[in-house]
């Protein structure tokens, strides 16, 4: 019988021993046999792992697949969650400000149309100068579009503005 195991108490009949040695206690051949035994089955769980990780992996995905088909508003929203934690780590690292703080600074609204809807992604487009890269403010889709085929360009939204002012005050030019 091995005097190895210290425990502050025998397993099999929770008898107090004070750290000493098993061997004390009258049930330390049971306790040692059950050390023993622990051990083996830890060992032969990381065998099993090891040989049958392919087929352990292929469970692991039915299964988070049933479940995500079980509770799929759940598990959208934790994916959703996720996501924005990805993109506004995205936005420090490329713009230097957090996107929460913009859209709390924008209370929530486009910069342009001041819609709370964003569109497209559930979020806010970032806007930001193609040239300098400078960030400009948070946009609808929409917004963020139309700006898109202006090619950013001021001179051609003031020409689109005049174009719209002046058909208004004509009225329709082809009737």
């Amino acid at each position: 019988m091995e005097n190895r195991y210290l425990r502050s108490q025998c397993l099999p009949c929770n008898r107090s021993l004070d750290l000493k040695p098993l061997a004390t206690c009258p049930n330390a051949v049971h306790t040692l046999n059950y050390e023993k035994k622990k051990t083996l089955a830890r060992d032969n769980a990381r065998k099993r792992a090891l040989t049958d990780r392919p087929k352990h992996r292929e469970y692991m995905k039915h299964w988070a697949r049933n479940k995500r088909a079980r509770e799929p508003e759940k598990y959208r929203k934790l994916a959703h969650e996720r996501w924005m934690k990805r993109y506004d780590a995205l936005f420090l690292e490329r713009f230097g400000i957090t996107y929460q703080s913009v859209l709390d600074a924008q209370d929530g609204r486009c910069g342009i149309c001041g819609t709370s809807d964003p569109g497209a992604y559930e979020r806010f487009n970032a806007d930001h100068d193609h040239e300098t890269n400078k960030f400009r403010g948070l946009l609808c889709h929409r917004c963020n579009k139309a700006l898109g085929q202006f090619k950013d360009k001021p001179e051609f939204l003031k020409k689109a503005l005049v174009y719209l002012t002046a058909s208004r005050e004509k009225g329709a030019a082809y009737q």
